[in-house]
């Protein structure tokens, strides 16, 4: 039962994780460049404290790392999802890891398709962005599930290596 209600909330974050990437994509060429110049205002005092970057470059920085940090969100809700449901096993790591990569690939497909029905640019750069981004997040997580492993793999050998002391 906890399995199940895991999955169900792993599926409803992932599904607003994408519905949240895609409402970025509806927003038409006017309502993306004044949400960027915002986000570009904040950071510019943190990233540029001198402001020696032109705008127009602070503004790409900006944009392509959002792409990024969505799409690494995208790539751990993905992982979390499929090692919940899948049970993973280091045996099944290849068949596993195919189905996250599917997910996130065609997001980052959709999410640019969508930007060309609102003129704005669509390009294949972004979608290779966006799979990074995904494939960031994917990493991390599988890195941190190996970790998890090796060391509940690590206590349950020692604990099986130790021998009772009989006091006579």
């Amino acid at each position: 039962m906890k399995r199940t209600i895991l999955i169900v909330i792993l599926a409803l974050l992932t599904a607003l994780t994408i519905a949240y990437i895609f409402s970025n994509s509806f927003a038409d060429s006017e309502q993306s460049n004044e949400q960027s110049d915002s986000v570009v205002e904040i950071v510019r005092p943190i990233i540029d404290p001198d402001a020696s970057l032109p705008d127009e470059e602070l503004d790409v920085i900006v944009r392509k790392t959002a792409h990024i940090v969505e799409f690494a969100v995208l790539g751990v809700m993905t992982a979390l999802l499929c090692l919940s449901i899948f049970r993973f096993s280091w045996k099944d790591a290849l068949k596993n890891i195919c189905i996250p990569l599917f997910i996130i690939l065609t997001v980052g497909v959709c999410d640019e398709y969508i930007q060309s029905l609102n003129d704005r640019t669509s390009m294949v750069e972004d979608v290779l962005i966006d799979f990074g981004g995904g494939l960031i997040g994917l990493a991390l997580t599988s890195s941190v599930y190996a970790i998890v492993r090796l060391i509940q793999t690590a206590k349950s050998k020692k604990r099986a290596l130790k021998i009772p002391i009989i006091k006579n």
